[in-house]
């Protein structure tokens, strides 16, 4: 049954706007079939999935909800496995590193920007920052009563309760955050010039 509505999902992603006849022609199924997928009443037979997966360069699993990837590129599946990130971060970690062109009278010069995953790199092994996803993580799941009933925080939750331990959780991630921005990019005010909240105010809004 997950496999059908997966797939239902999936299939109106891939057809975004266009309309299900069009999007039937291209993968070689009528109107009916693509409206018989996407309302989950059956699935393509294993020659329109793959004229599927070829039309649109998608995976059969993700088509199927086996895998997050949707990317056929072997390499790409490989490192999403390894590193439980998604695609789309693994995307977004490679344009990170972006290559510029400067140019001065007819001599073109190429400069690569890598400062970003350096950072990056910094931060996926300092402790701040893992306590500081973790906390995240807990943030999240707030609402789900069983994990705080049995885990690390079980006493605290119990005593504070549901918003007041929420309070709590997100006062504790916003100190580490200030720890990680002064062990990272530490910077001493002159001891007669500190930021008020108000100079903050003006200078964000």
């Amino acid at each position: 049954m997950a496999v059908k509505s997966t797939f239902a999902e999936r299939i109106k992603e891939l057809r975004g706007n266009m309309k299900q006849a069009e999007f039937g022609e291209k993968v070689g199924v009528s109107r009916g079939a693509i409206s018989y997928y996407e309302n989950g009443s059956r699935t393509a037979d294993i020659e329109i999935l793959e004229k599927i997966c070829r039309e649109y360069s998608v995976t059969s699993d993700w088509l199927l909800g086996l895998s997050d990837v949707k990317n056929p590129d072997i390499e790409l599946q490989a490192i999403c496995k390894r590193t439980g990130l998604s695609e789309d971060a693994i995307n977004m970690l490679q344009n990170f590193e972006v290559t510029k062109v400067r140019k001065r009278g007819d001599i073109q010069h190429k400069i690569k920007f890598s400062e970003p995953l350096r950072e990056i790199s910094e931060l996926l092994c300092n402790p701040t920052f893992i306590r500081i996803v973790y906390y995240i993580s807990q943030l999240k799941q707030i609402k789900n009563v069983q994990i705080f009933q049995s885990g690390a925080f079980q006493n605290l939750y119990k005593y504070l309760g549901e918003y007041e331990f929420y309070k709590w959780l997100s006062r504790n991630c916003v100190d580490e955050f200030a720890n990680l921005l002064n062990e990272i990019a530490p910077y001493q005010l002159p001891e007669n010039r500190r930021s008020s909240q108000y100079d903050l105010d003006k200078f964000l809004f």
